[in-house]
């Protein structure tokens, strides 16, 4: 059957765009929408292919439609970049979307030569190796992760704590795969007969879910686990015109006081105490944080009140050799730039963590190890506001005393990584404490979409989220991914909460990682390989 191909293609994005998380934002109940639209989102583009096979039409042909429909829905879905700069809406649109429209290329090519069962699996592997690319190489962007579309409804994914949201993908694969057969077979199977695959891929892990959401009660312990008092403050800064503008210790003692004032006389002691990310913006000197004007009246604060501090900075640090990251002093020297977490407590300095998923254009020039030795410091320097930064190779979790619960300091865009979240979890973090700044984005659906992807890291590893975030939304998210207190977009404020170590032992999600996408790495060429091989014994 002849299909117009233009509607196909802006369907399959409406579809995806409409029904991706809070796409729709600020519209009301956007927020909410469930995800059914990605569910068969993918179906015109099935069925296009369809089309366009029986039509004895090239699979370049699908490429370009394809391409269509993917640029469509990486505009669609993160328009709300351009609020930081347009080249990262140009970016997401061209990169993401030819990627995503060559999986479907691939898709186009085994299902010509290999049949429907094999073009699905090699979409599927395809897909896969995207998503395991984007979350290594140097234009990594996990954000369009088809397991991320199920982050508003968290209590139909708690099987993501044995796949991750891999998983999520390929279910998503799967039942657009199933209607589009059932509509394509319409004349063959009469009545509901068609219909009863797609209802069970649907059925099946929704029911698995509510088993494994069950299972995750408090009282499963045999003892009442260990609590932290915890807070999340949200100092409502705008980044472009207050937060690297206003004198520093204008800022923290505005802050601190604020927390003061809100908290009744009688309020329980504060273990942990989590601050935005670069909450301290001004740069500070590694080697004399403990004699920091910036960090005293946060010392004193600990000191007087016995918590720990979590503290989103801007620190730099002179290095013995040169880095990808490093700039010269003029003096023989090095030094590099961080976006960091420090840990205080009553002693003073405790813990340092470097912010080491950097983000794109901002925080890192990618393939700054080709572009170095071309360009210079200029490489770096084209890293965006901050420069390249430096990272650091090993994850950082802060906590050493007994009874006290160990907190993972997760920066902004490290969040969207889940398979990099599990390092936390194995270094035995007992919660996930996401310092970030989502402001650069203004009151669009990306601050939005950033709180849910947090409800997944919750559901993935089995651990409480706390969330601060400079201008919102900070939120206080349970381990079965259900937000329990939120402080929306432009207040100021804190948040607490008695957050309880729940964790028995590490999901098998967070002790395996992301297999799934390391087995799609081999398996997406092998299958290619196959198809292509069974052609030429054809011939």
């Amino acid at each position: 059957m002849q299909r117009n191909p233009w509607f196909l293609a802006v369907l399959s994005a409406l579809l995806l765009v409409l029904f991706w998380p809070a796409a729709l934002y600020p519209l009301p109940g956007a927020e909410f929408v469930p995800p059914l639209g990605v569910l068969v989102g993918f179906v015109p583009l099935m069925l296009l292919e369809r089309s366009l096979r029986d039509q004895r039409k090239g699979g370049w042909k699908l490429f370009g439609f394809a391409f269509l429909a993917m640029a469509l829905f990486n505009l669609g879905t993160t328009w709300w970049v351009a609020g930081a700069h347009w080249s990262g809406v140009a970016a997401t649109v061209t990169i993401n979307g030819s990627l995503m429209a060559g999986a479907w290329a691939g898709y186009a090519f085994a299902a010509r030569r290999g049949g429907e069962r094999m073009a699905f699996w090699t979409l599927a592997s395809l897909w896969l190796a995207l998503e395991q690319l984007h979350a290594h190489w140097d234009v990594a962007f996990p954000w369009l992760d088809l397991g991320h579309s199920m982050a508003t409804v968290p209590w139909a994914v708690q099987w993501y704590a044995f796949t991750g949201p891999a998983g999520g993908t390929v279910w998503i694969l799967a039942i657009n795969a199933a209607v589009a057969v059932a509509m394509q077979n319409g004349t063959e199977s009469s009545g509901l007969r068609r219909w009863h695959l797609p209802v069970l891929l649907l059925a099946g892990p929704l029911a698995l879910s509510g088993v494994l959401c069950t299972q995750k009660g408090d009282g499963a312990q045999a003892e009442p686990p260990l609590t932290a008092r915890v807070a999340v403050v949200q100092p409502n800064l705008d980044p472009y015109t207050e937060k690297f503008e206003l004198p520093e210790l204008w800022q923290v003692s505005q802050t601190l006081d604020r927390l003061k004032k809100d908290r009744p006389a009688n309020a329980p002691a504060l273990d942990w105490v989590v601050f935005p990310e670069t909450f301290l913006p001004s740069g500070l000197e590694e080697d004399r944080l403990q004699t920091s004007a910036a960090l005293k009246p946060l010392m004193d604060y600990s000191k007087a009140t016995g918590s720990n501090l979590m503290l989103g900075a801007t620190t730099y640090a002179l290095v013995d050799e040169p880095s990808d990251a490093s700039r010269a002093t003029g003096d023989g020297r090095w030094y590099e730039t961080y976006n960091s977490s420090l840990w205080l407590d009553s002693s003073g300095l405790r813990g340092t963590y470097h912010k080491s998923k950097l983000v794109v254009g901002v925080e890192r020039m990618p393939f700054i190890g080709y572009l170095k030795p071309l360009l210079g410091d200029a490489a770096i320097a084209l890293g965006g506001t901050s420069g390249t930064l430096g990272t650091q190779s090993k994850r950082e979790v802060f906590g050493d005393r007994p009874g006290l619960l160990r907190a993972a300091p997760v920066i902004c865009w490290e969040q969207d990584f889940s398979d990099y979240v599990t390092d936390y979890v194995r270094l035995g973090a007992n919660f996930l404490a996401v310092q970030t700044n989502d402001g650069w984005w203004g009151n669009t659906p990306g601050h939005i979409q950033h709180l849910h992807y947090a409800r997944l890291r919750a559901v993935e590893t089995g651990l409480w989220v706390v969330r601060s975030a400079n201008t919102g939304v900070s939120a206080i998210i349970d381990h079965r991914g259900t937000v329990l207190q939120r402080l929306d977009w432009d207040r100021a404020g804190h948040l607490e909460a008695s957050v309880p170590d729940v964790r028995n032992e590490p999901t098998y999600y967070s002790r395996s990682g992301n297999y799934l996408g390391g087995m799609s790495v081999w398996l997406a060429p092998l299958l290619l390989l196959s198809v292509w091989v069974k052609t030429r014994t054809k011939r």
